[in-house]
């Protein structure tokens, strides 16, 4: 008998082995078993070989979403991309979500309940929560672009006193910064962005640029 395979740590789809499980008799034989948690965060024992050959790389809930023919959309990117960085430790934003105490609500779980709550995700959007210290949920979370998201997150700035020729220099400064807060957030969320935040974010960078030439 060749010597088991160790799958601990090795993710299948959405499936991530935490450790070995209880074994399982079959029709004819006993079957190992390894205990997997899936991105939604649901825990599942699933067949060894049912994981290296494909048959199994959910816990299910990825399925909903095949029913609505919105496979390959910003909308079940979305989705899926909120329930990773929520509840899979691996997943490079989960610190500042799952680890600080950002969870999705129950009912979001299944992609149908999201669809129906949020709607499809128009273009140039992604998913923001208007408390940033409340779940993922209806009622607290809607489509936005980047601006709106980063108005959100910063305290409004004090309205110029001075002319606006005065206030040029620290108008640019503002526009590099945000420029610079899209651009880590493209790189943090590239699953988010799409073809319309790409031209946004070049058109963004030229102004930059020629405004730094004249003022020169």
């Amino acid at each position: 008998m060749p010597a088991l395979q160790d799958l601990t740590g090795r993710t299948f789809g959405r499936l991530t082995v935490i450790e070995r499980g209880p074994d399982a008799q079959g029709a004819n034989r006993i079957f190992t078993t390894w205990a997997c948690r899936c991105t939604c965060g649901v825990k599942k024992n699933v067949r060894g070989i049912s994981l290296k050959n494909g048959n199994t790389s959910s816990c299910g809930c990825g399925s909903n979403a095949h029913s609505h023919g919105m496979t390959k959309t910003r909308t079940l990117k979305s989705w899926d991309s909120m329930r990773q960085r929520c509840n899979n430790p691996n997943d490079k934003s989960y610190v500042n979500y799952g680890g600080r105490g950002i969870k999705v609500c129950e009912r979001w779980n299944k992609f149908e309940n999201f669809l129906a709550d949020m709607g499809v995700r128009p273009e140039g959007t992604s998913i923001d929560r208007i408390n940033n210290d409340g779940r993922y949920e209806p009622g607290n979370c809607r489509w936005a672009t980047f601006k709106e998201q980063n108005n959100n997150r910063r305290p409004a700035r004090r309205k110029a006193v001075s002319p606006l020729i005065a206030a040029a220099p620290e108008m640019l400064a503002a526009l590099k910064e945000i420029t610079d807060q899209f651009e880590a957030w493209m790189a943090l969320y590239p699953e988010e962005a799409d073809a319309h935040d790409e031209t946004t974010f070049k058109k963004a960078r030229s102004a930059i640029s020629k405004a730094e030439g004249a003022a020169q």
